[in-house]
């Protein structure tokens, strides 16, 4: 708990300020004095339970004061820890040992995670700060609309104060893993929306869906047709082949045949043309040297002979070159035959081109359904995800309504018990009804100003006796419309408790003898116009 605060900006005999457990009060002067640092100092409190108002909402205190440093120990299980918060760096504390000198700086959220600890916190869905802050509720804050007591800020909306009040009683473990999964639904819907918008997958509709079905169905008929007539087509696009390719590849080898032998004919004649094999008889050399070996030979005769010969050879080469002429002759024929031959054979190869049309028939029938199936398949992922997201999302609801039920008629009772102490006689308790994105609290046939913060301040005592919540802070404009039986039983209701409390309070002496008693018996700080103010002076009068 809070134990002292400490600054050297305070006036002088308040430098120093000491706290107890359970209710601690910050009185005024008897005058009602405005602007002496009651308010201010419930704004320090919050200071230095991890808040940040004190800077934003308290301008007027730097402007006057300056920068300054809030030093404050917190005792745990009876370990003293001391802490120093400057308004010029809030960010950073200083931790201090028990002289006062610095051991340390430690960022404010590690500071904030420390306080959740020690207050037993234990709770990994809230911060220490969501837990508190709606109840410290002091007139800078703005926080103390009677008819929506949850809101930490002006800005909070239903359904946030309905999941901090939820997190409050630790029941948002309950609903955790289907909240979590509602959000994750929620992106994976998103980025389906953002991938149709952006035309990175298909998008159709309802009507599209069906047609796209029934063009499947057209696409599994078409298929069926092929497939029971691929195989006859097939057979007799290969019995075609068959027959034609065996007549022409007949054809073709009787033909190389006959060339061939054409062409080894004219061989055989090139090699026994006489020039060939005849030796050059008539030249005068040959003569010379046949005479020279053979001097008696018969010269003249030889040579008749010779010229006969060389007729009848001329006459007999004559013969073979017209017989070599007719065979290249027919051998050129063969040639073109053959030639005629391949081309009709490869003029029959595009003739199997039967078997690539079926073939490419089919390719466009699969593609087609390809895509169909991509079309319908992302509209069936996007149906089921929107299903799945209708599905978590009424369990959620379902889980978040039972609870509500529970923290509502919990509340409603322990309500009724508190308002009950307040009167002599019955009077209607504020009812308190809950949903999963707003909330309604009021107290039936009663609107008024004083009933409203009565219902305010009640309720708060009620979360504090019901949930973790570890400090309460009340500033005096919650007082101020109350009767004095409802003030005195509320101020009884306050030291109920050993959890600390903080209210500042005006004009204690108007009160009952009991009210002061109490008030006066848990002061921490009085206050007061001038060097009573807290810090010394006050700055409201115009010089």
């Amino acid at each position: 708990m809070l134990t002292e605060i400490i600054c050297k900006k305070f006036n002088q005999n308040n430098q120093k300020i000491m706290f107890h457990s359970g209710l601690n009060t910050i009185l005024g002067d008897d005058v009602g004095t405005n602007s002496i640092g009651k308010s201010t100092f419930l704004m320090i409190i919050d200071f230095v339970f991890g808040g940040d108002d004190y800077i934003g909402k308290c301008l007027e205190v730097e402007r006057n004061v300056g920068f300054h440093e809030i030093i404050f120990t917190q005792i745990f299980n009876n370990v003293k820890y001391t802490f120093g918060r400057s308004t010029d760096q809030p960010n950073i504390l200083r931790k201090y040992d028990s002289n006062y000198k610095i051991l340390e700086e430690i960022p404010i959220t590690q500071f904030r995670n420390f306080l959740k600890e020690k207050y037993d916190i234990n709770s990994a869905d809230i911060s220490f700060r969501d837990a508190v802050s709606p109840y410290f509720r002091i007139y800078q804050r703005e926080n103390y609309d009677e008819h929506h007591p949850f809101k930490a800020h002006s800005s909070d909306n239903g359904e946030k104060c309905i999941t901090r009040l939820i997190k409050l009683y630790n029941l948002y473990e309950t609903i955790k893993q289907y909240s979590d999964l509602v959000k994750e639904n929620e992106k994976i819907l998103t980025t389906y929306k953002n991938a149709k918008q952006a035309a990175l997958i298909p998008s159709i509709n309802l009507k599209q869906y069906k047609n796209n079905l029934k063009e499947l169905e057209n696409d599994d008929k078409k298929l069926d047709i092929i497939a029971a007539n691929l195989y006859k087509e097939i057979r007799d696009v290969e019995s075609f082949e068959t027959e034609k390719t065996i007549t022409i590849k007949n054809q073709l080898s009787v033909i190389q045949a006959k060339c061939t032998r054409y062409k080894n004919k004219v061989k055989s004649l090139y090699s026994i043309q006489p020039e060939n094999i005849r030796s050059n008889l008539n030249s005068d050399e040959f003569y010379i040297s046949l005479q020279t070996f053979f001097p008696d030979a018969n010269i003249k005769k030889i040579t008749e002979v010779d010229k006969f010969h060389s007729k009848i050879s001329t006459i007999l080469s004559n013969e073979i070159e017209s017989e070599i002429k007719n065979l290249n002759i027919l051998i050129k024929e063969c040639e073109n035959e053959l030639d005629n031959l391949y081309s009709e054979l490869d003029s029959f190869q595009d003739e199997k081109q039967i078997s690539t049309t079926v073939l490419k028939n089919i390719g466009n029938i699969v593609e087609h359904k390809k895509q169909l199936t991509i079309e319908i398949e992302i509209y069936d992922k996007y149906e089921a995800l929107k299903n799945d997201k209708k599905i978590n999302t009424a369990k959620l609801n379902e889980l978040i309504n039972d609870i509500l039920r529970k923290i509502q008629n919990q509340i409603n009772i322990e309500l009724a018990i508190l308002n009950e102490k307040l009167y002599s006689r019955a009077k209607h308790s504020p009812m308190l009804n809950l949903s999963k994105r707003s909330y309604d609290y009021r107290t039936f046939d009663d609107s008024g100003t004083g009933t409203n913060y009565k219902n305010l301040i009640i309720l708060d005592i009620c979360l504090l006796k019901q949930t973790f919540l570890p400090v309460l802070i009340h500033d005096s404009l919650l007082f101020k419309n109350l009767a004095d039986e409802v003030l005195e039983n509320i101020v009884k209701l306050y030291t109920d408790f050993n959890k600390q409390i903080f209210i500042a309070f005006d004009k204690v002496h108007t009160y009952s003898e009991n009210i002061q008693k109490i008030l006066e018996n848990n002061c921490v700080l009085h206050l007061g116009d001038n060097e009573k103010a807290l810090f010394g002076f006050t700055w409201n009068d115009r010089i």
